[in-house]
């Protein structure tokens, strides 16, 4: 928002913080929830935007009781939701292409951790902490 003052006049018997900002044609903006990894706005308020009056908290209903006073105005601010660590992700072994006659022992799955948005769920960054073993191909013929 621009940080020059602006004189705006009324004409209401009692009117609002919120009538002069209207009148200002001013929109004050509240501060989004940002996404841990894509920033995307998630619909949560984090920060309201700040109304002061003559140096005083105010709300957008407090009624200005004079004409010089002075109103301003504080935009919220954007944050970026908290992340959490996430263990025991699965990880699938590699499969083999099908391939017929062939006997194979399967593999193992292996384990990740991740750090995941806590409303969004985005996924931030993964860790393999076990490596999956992929399937191997049997050897022996004791299978026919």
């Amino acid at each position: 928002m621009d940080a020059s003052p602006a004189v705006v006049r009324v004409r209401s018997r009692h009117p609002s913080v919120g009538t002069f900002i209207r009148a200002a044609h001013i929109v004050p903006r509240d501060g989004h929830l940002l996404s841990a990894r894509s920033h995307t706005v998630i619909p949560v308020t984090t920060t309201p935007a700040r109304f002061r009056l003559d140096g005083i908290d105010a709300t957008a209903s407090t009624p200005v009781p004079y004409q010089d006073a002075v109103i301003d105005i504080t935009n919220g601010h954007d944050e970026v939701e908290a992340t959490t660590t996430l263990n025991g992700i699965p990880v699938p072994a590699p499969t083999p292409a099908a391939v017929e006659r062939v006997l194979w022992h399967a593999g193992t799955l292996g384990t990740a951790s991740g750090l995941i948005g806590q409303v969004s769920g985005e996924v931030v960054s993964t860790t393999v902490t076990k490596p999956p073993v992929a399937a191997t191909v049997v050897t022996t013929r004791s299978w026919h």
